[in-house]
């Protein structure tokens, strides 16, 4: 990892507890290290989407078992990200440095300048989707249909919801 090019802190929005969103704070915060098979994004676009609103509120307290029970085990909301690989952790090539990818991560993460993410759940964004609408592919990461706009480009199928696939026909990006 270049550490000369990533700041040791950075600027996040985050919410310590369950609750509505005007509680959300902007903090500084240590800049994640990728583990083992996770690559660091810087992030150029996130999308909150009703999942992220869900889980702020810690909505269905059955989620909280594996969120957290008190408190949210990632405080950063922003499920959906496009960015670029900075970093790479044990396992991921190098090669990777430098792609523009998206991914829906886990737990959230998003509302921050870099996020790590499973090396597994990233997709290269293609060339003639920009950042800002790479964002809503994230599904994109795993149950959308990402395609190229040229005529005939095939689409890729990542993940099985069907319902995705769906919303993810009828928009011209994605």
């Amino acid at each position: 990892m270049d550490t000369a090019v990533i700041p040791a802190t950075m600027t996040a929005w985050l919410r310590a507890d369950y609750g509505p969103a005007a509680g959300t704070t902007q903090q500084d915060v240590i800049v994640p290290r990728p583990g083992k098979d996770e690559v660091l994004l810087k992030v150029r676009a996130t999308a909150l989407a009703a999942g992220d609103v869900r889980l702020l509120l810690g909505d269905p307290q059955l989620a909280r078992l594996a969120f957290g029970l008190r408190r949210p085990k990632q405080p950063i909301r922003g499920i959906d990200v496009a960015g670029t690989v900075v970093a790479v952790g044990e396992g991921v090539p190098r090669e990777r440095i430098g792609d523009e990818v998206i991914v829906e991560l886990n737990a959230g993460g998003g509302l921050a300048a870099f996020v790590a993410a499973p090396a597994a759940r990233i997709v290269v964004r293609p060339d003639d989707v920009a950042p800002g609408l790479g964002r809503y592919c994230s599904a994109g990461a795993r149950s959308c249909r990402c395609r190229s706009r040229s005529p005939g480009a095939r689409s890729r199928r990542i993940g099985r919801s069907r319902h995705l696939h769906r919303a993810a026909r009828r928009r011209p990006w994605c």
